[in-house]
């Protein structure tokens, strides 16, 4: 056996163990150490000789050490989480193939994958007969959407510019995304010119006020074009009412995309679909498989409803482009021709193994999982003396704060409270703010995080808190 081949087997055995230690209670979510203390514990210094394998196997053991342990039943801080068998596999063996998605030509297989599952998600979402491409993220999936808006509305623009033409004017929710204003900065149509309209008490926008605020646009000699609603907002987990925003996008000629990245998931469930009825109304819409279904980062799909709206906002005009894309029997396949990106790597293929082993049941059954967890979370909340519930779940996020006794600033405690959890190790929870107060905010992404897993989430807060109370004493 060689040393490529013993270095490899090591690695998965190092990949074995960090699995082990994961389903272990005493191990923590991070062993955390501050950045400059970490420094001293890594090599990162990039020498004239090369590394022996023992010191590589050595970094990468540092390495899961040291990192966020992301798998671990105890890590509910982000939007997505935990670790699936088949859809870490599907990652493997696109980097071992290292296939490039721009053409048919070097990419046979994976190709045909990836159409398959656009095929598979843009029905589920109503777009029957639409397209799509996978693409680096919620972010870049919410500026395609733009930019086939910005090409439809002003069509000249693709190859003049905006100078001196007309005034554009967009409009998300007050809790949607950055990413629109990112992505208005990137297209040129320039962040002052994106309007948020206001959300009602559950965090979902105000179709009255979509309404009001394009007819001021309009007033002021804007030209509206662009509606980003939200399917599970970042903080909340709110979902627009889209039959809502569709009527007044429909009555103004608008193009409406649905930022679904979270909130995709749940037309799999019976139960849950209804969240993003109206869906099918949309133009454009963006799907992350690497938050509430569970695939390694990153797995986005943008999804339109109407074919060819992606090559007439994203090809290239140069005719320079032969020595890539060849005119022959797989033209049609080459899906460079209508991605932002040329260079792509195969990410649809972890989503497929994950979704073929599972089933549209299994991933209908997760879903409705997690809404059940975050259920029992909630109901924890209520029926604790200490915890107060900011706002009613609307999905699978809950905001909730500790307020503790006495004169204190409720604040700056619960963001104490954050972070020595999470220093400590035993539990990593995010925090917002919602209506002006700092909140806690579980997300329950992992599919293997049980409802013993949330009484010691909740049991390591109060017990952490009471700590801090005590010290304050």
């Amino acid at each position: 056996m060689g040393e490529s081949e013993r270095m490899l087997e090591r690695a998965f055995k190092l990949i074995d163990k960090y699995l082990e230690e994961d389903r272990l209670p005493e191990t923590p979510v991070v062993e955390y150490l501050p950045p400059e203390e970490l420094k001293w514990k890594l090599d990162l210094e990039l020498g004239e000789d090369g590394a022996s394998v023992e010191e590589l196997l050595a970094f990468l053991e540092t390495y899961l050490r040291y990192g966020v342990r992301i798998g671990h039943v105890q890590f509910v801080n982000l939007l997505f989480g935990g670790f699936d068998e088949a859809a870490f596999l599907g990652d493997v063996f696109a980097t071992l193939s290292n296939n490039q998605m721009h053409t048919y030509e070097v990419a046979p297989v994976a190709t045909l994958i990836e159409l398959a599952l656009i095929a598979k998600m843009n029905s589920c979402i109503g777009f029957d007969g639409g397209e799509g491409i996978f693409c680096s993220g919620g972010s870049n999936g919410n500026l395609l959407g733009m930019l086939c808006a910005r090409n439809r509305a002003f069509p000249d623009v693709k190859a003049g510019g905006f100078a001196g033409g007309e005034m554009p004017a967009l409009f998300i929710s007050d809790q949607a995304h950055y990413s629109f204003a990112k992505a208005a900065n990137q297209l040129g149509i320039g962040t002052d010119n994106v309007v948020r309209i206001k959300a009602d008490e559950l965090g979902r926008m105000k179709p009255d006020e979509l309404e009001l605020e394009i007819e001021r646009s309009l007033a002021a000699g804007r030209k509206p074009f662009f509606v980003g609603a939200t399917a599970a907002t970042t903080t909340l987990g709110a979902f627009d009412p889209l039959h809502e925003i569709a009527d007044v996008v429909d009555k103004h000629g608008l193009w409406l995309h649905v930022d679904a990245s979270w909130g995709g998931p749940v037309v799999l469930s019976e139960k849950h679909r209804h969240l993003l009825a109206g869906s099918e109304r949309a133009h454009s819409l963006t799907w992350d498989a690497h938050k509430m279904m569970g695939t390694p980062l990153i797995c986005t799909a943008f999804l339109t409803r109407d074919k060819g709206v992606l090559f007439r906002a994203v090809s290239a005009a140069s005719a320079d482009t032969e020595y890539l894309f060849h005119e022959n029997d797989e033209s049609a396949y080459n899906l460079g021709r209508i991605s932002l990106q040329c260079g792509r790597r195969v990410d649809a293929l972890k989503l497929w193994l994950m979704w073929k082993q599972q089933g549209d049941a299994g991933m209908a059954a997760r879903v409705d999982r997690f809404f059940g967890l975050a259920g029992y979370a909630t109901a924890i909340v209520e029926e604790h003396p200490k915890l107060e519930l900011l706002a009613r779940p609307q999905s699978i996020a809950v905001c909730f704060r500790y307020v503790p006794e006495g004169a204190v600033d409720i604040d700056d405690f619960n963001l104490r409270l954050r972070e020595r959890l999470r220093r400590s190790g035993k539990s990593m929870i995010n925090y917002s703010t919602l209506r002006g107060k700092l909140a806690l905010r579980l997300s329950i992404c992992n599919g293997a995080i049980s409802e013993a897993d949330l009484d010691t989430l909740f049991d390591n807060i109060t017990r952490t808190a009471g700590e801090l109370a005590a010290e304050r004493g």
